[in-house]
Order: structure tokens, then sequence, then C-alpha cells
């Protein structure tokens, strides 16, 4: 989760699991994927990503967390994330009950109902490189 762009990259849509030991050991998936979000300096020389995408890089300095579904509620929650659209979406899913004002999140919560999912474009950006044709066939979109 990119806590300053309200991004996040997706384990399942780049091949991997959604728990931490599943997608972070993984060389081809999340892990990959979060390299390029985070590259600095990319296109100067070998081993670099073959890619002028904006992604690659994009990340890089950002307040990046990895948080899961049981993750502390407020923990990396901005109070300005907790949204009136927030709040209604997660009435909606019965997240929350009709009668509570306001609920406790935890940041999973809110990048799945608020932050942009960028893994589509991270898999853009692979998708032309030597090391994109080696990605797992798995990975969907």
């Amino acid at each position: 989760m990119n806590v300053d762009k309200k991004q996040y990259l997706h384990p399942h849509r780049m091949g991997d699991g959604l728990k931490l030991m599943e997608f972070g050991s993984s060389a081809d998936g999340t892990m990959m994927g979060l390299a390029v979000l985070l590259a600095d300096g990319n296109g100067r020389g070998g081993g670099d990503l073959h890619s002028d995408h904006p992604i690659i890089g994009s990340w890089a300095g950002d307040r990046i967390v990895i948080a899961g579904d049981y993750a502390d509620d407020g923990n990396h929650v901005d109070p300005e994330m907790i949204t009136v659209e927030l709040i209604a979406k997660a009435r909606k899913d019965r997240m929350l009950e009709d009668d509570e004002e306001t609920g406790d999140f935890n940041l999973y919560q809110v990048a799945m109902y608020s932050f942009e999912d960028v893994s589509a474009r991270v898999r853009d950006a692979l998708a032309g490189d030597y090391c994109g044709e080696q990605m797992r066939p798995s990975i969907g979109g």
C-alpha cells in the first residue's frame, strides 16, 4: 500500500497468494512489482527494466506499508482517509451498521474501498521486457 499516493499492488493480480509468506517469497510476482514501483534511476544500464513506463519508480521515497486484512485498526490510516464515501461503502457491505456514525478501519480496508489498484499498470511495464516474458502465466487482469 502506498499511503502517500493512495495506491496498492494486489498480490492476486500479480499471480501470488494474499498472505505475507505467499507473496513475500515470489521472485516474479508481487515482489517484482514492488521493485518496479520503488526503482530509482531505471534505464541506465544492464539489469534495468527495458521500459519507460511512467509507473516505474513512481513509489520511490513514498510511505509504503504491507498491510493485510488482519492489520490493526488505525495504523497508518490518516484521519482524512475516512471519508463519507468510504463509510457509505462500508455500510453497503455491512461492515458498518446503519446506526454507527463511523467505524474503526485498518489500512487494508481503507485501501480496498478507496485506493487505486496499480497492478495492471505494473504488469504493463513488465510485459515488454524480457523479465515480463518469464512471469508466471497465471498473472492476469
